[in-house]
């Protein structure tokens, strides 16, 4: 998929703008350390180098991030195929588009919701007293992503299908069934797998995740070199 990088073609130059617009760093490629490039598809914005980090804060700061030199994060990370990841609970998700327009260059951050490529495990259990008819809907950032309807007796379990194209970041989770209409929320992030959605007759709930799923990060030494660390 390629995505987001936007040559703007023109020959006009960016105006000079106020202090914290426009800028030569907070670290850009003109520091003249190399940096190789991380190839996973998320990486988190704590472990990126110093300069490259400097630039994703500035573009979160102040919705955009714009540099008369090359920028850092488009050395170390595929700006087309990959993803940032923040520190906050629950985890948010950006897309880096990065522009470039005569001599400038300029970063900006919109939230994601990228897909998985795994089976989060998500089952849902009625705790109704008696049998109840279900419609599911599960949707990241206004799209619509899965929806089904089934029949569940009393107190039993039924596991999604594993062919669900689960997404991380904030989940909003809706179901229907004859005696109840409710929504919630479900923060799904790259470290966790095997949940529970509860269903009564008056509440939803998400609970878990009950299993860990370990992964390297990519980490950077003082020669600009990944590193792959917990």
């Amino acid at each position: 998929m390629n995505r987001r990088t936007v040559l703007a073609g023109a020959a006009i130059p960016l105006p000079n703008l106020l202090a914290g617009c426009v800028d030569t760093g907070p670290g850009t490629s003109s520091d003249e350390q190399p940096y190789e490039r991380c190839s996973q598809t998320i990486l988190a914005i704590t472990s990126l180098p110093d300069p490259a980090a400097k630039e994703v804060s500035a573009a979160l700061d102040d919705d955009v991030y714009e540099s008369d030199e090359p920028l850092v994060l488009d050395e170390v990370m595929d700006t087309d195929s990959s993803y940032l990841s923040g520190s906050d609970e629950p985890v948010a998700y950006y897309e880096p588009v990065l522009e470039s327009e005569g001599s400038g260059y300029s970063l900006r951050l919109e939230e994601a919701y990228p897909e998985t490529a795994l089976d989060l495990g998500l089952a849902v259990v009625n705790e109704a007293a008696e049998q109840r008819e279900i419609t599911l809907r599960l949707s990241a950032g206004g799209d619509r992503f899965f929806v089904d309807e089934f029949d569940l007796p009393s107190e039993e379990l039924v596991d999604l299908p594993p062919e669900v194209d689960y997404r991380y970041g904030t989940i909003d989770v809706e179901v229907e069934t004859e005696k109840l209409s409710a929504e919630t929320t479900w923060a799904v992030d790259e470290f966790g797998a095997g949940y529970v959605l509860r269903v009564d007759d008056e509440t939803i709930s998400v609970s878990g995740p009950e299993d860990a799923v370990e992964r390297n990060k990519c980490r950077w030494d003082a020669d600009g070199n990944v590193e792959m660390r917990w």
